[in-house]
Formats: structure tokens, sequence, C-alpha cells
């Protein structure tokens, strides 16, 4: 809740979370071994059937600014109001 009312507080907009440890990734084509470090969104968000990227976009928790110049009881009317639909 607080980083939906403060964006500012948000992980850098560099933030990628990155694998570990490799990873063997299924393909239509055979398994393929990607190493640590490689960005989790390359992969996560793939389309089984074609291999295209469903969510090119790599940077987690980056969201966006909607409603940020509200005051703090605005923002939580808004969610409350959001809450009943």
């Amino acid at each position: 809740m607080d980083l939906l009312l403060n964006p500012d507080k948000r992980d850098e907009p560099s933030s990628i979370l990155r694998t570990t440890d490799p990873v063997q990734l299924p393909t239509p084509s055979g398994i393929i071994t990607l190493p640590a470090g490689t960005p989790i969104a390359q992969f996560a968000s793939l389309d089984p059937g074609t291999g295209e990227s469903l969510c090119p976009d790599l940077f987690e928790n980056q969201g966006h600014y909607f409603g940020a110049e509200l005051s703090v009881e605005d923002k939580y009317a808004l969610i409350e109001f959001l809450k009943t639909r």
C-alpha cells in the first residue's frame, strides 16, 4: 500500500530482477540454458507458442504516477472507492 501511495519509494527505475542461477527453458526447438544474471522478465513472459515476449518491459515495480498529486486522504478515498467496483 505504501508503494501505491508513495511512488517515489518504489525501486529505482533501473531495478531489474535477475536469476541467481542458470535456468533451463524448454522451447519448441529444445531446451536452452540461460546464464545466471538473466533478467527474469526476459523469459517469464514469453508466449509458449511463438516465443515472443508478451511484456517487453524488463523493469520491475515501475508502475505509473496516476493520482500522485492527490493528498494522502484523497488517495485513501480513491482506493476505498475502487474496492466497491
